[in-house]
């Protein structure tokens, strides 16, 4: 599992995470929607970073279809939650 908080990685040198996301899902990677904290990441709006996450996806993959909006609330909410060990989560 890991945590994904696209607003920080998109202003830092990773923007290779980005072309390889789906990759990386495909595989069983439980992938979560993050923020930084304000230390790395100057808003803590998470509506914010489910937006950027599923259109940053939409746009580097030139595909309108990169990720469905049911797969970003999953990774804001189930995913997470599996990340924690909550396993009883689901949508």
């Amino acid at each position: 599992s890991t945590t994904h908080p696209p607003q920080s990685r998109h202003f830092a040198d990773a923007i290779e995470w980005y072309f390889f996301f789906e990759k990386y899902a495909n595989f069983g990677l439980n992938i979560a929607i993050g923020t930084d904290g304000p230390a790395s990441n100057n808003s803590l709006d998470f509506f914010r970073e489910m937006y950027l996450t599923c259109n940053l996806q939409k746009l580097l993959n030139e595909d309108v279809n990169a990720l469905t909006a049911l797969e970003t609330l999953k990774m804001a909410t189930v995913n997470g939650a599996k990340i924690m060990h909550l396993d009883d989560c689901d949508i």
